[in-house]
């Protein structure tokens, strides 16, 4: 599950609602994101399946072998 937490993570704070999200709330503190798409119901399931989709090769995450 390690590597399926780790593929979803690396892709979202890629995302631009992520940048947008710390903005609103860290940068400006005026805690009104501007969302795109705005709402829950403008996600597309693309949107979805690239988030979860499988880390190309020799980027996935790995135990440390120590």
């Amino acid at each position: 599950e390690m590597r399926r937490e780790y593929g979803v993570a690396s892709r979202v704070v890629q995302r631009p609602d992520f940048v947008e999200g710390v903005r609103a709330l860290i940068v400006d503190k005026d805690n009104a994101p501007r969302w795109n798409p705005p709402t829950p119901e403008g996600v597309t399931d693309t949107m979805i399946d690239h988030i979860f989709a499988p880390m190309p090769e020799g980027q996935a995450w790995t135990p440390d072998d120590r």
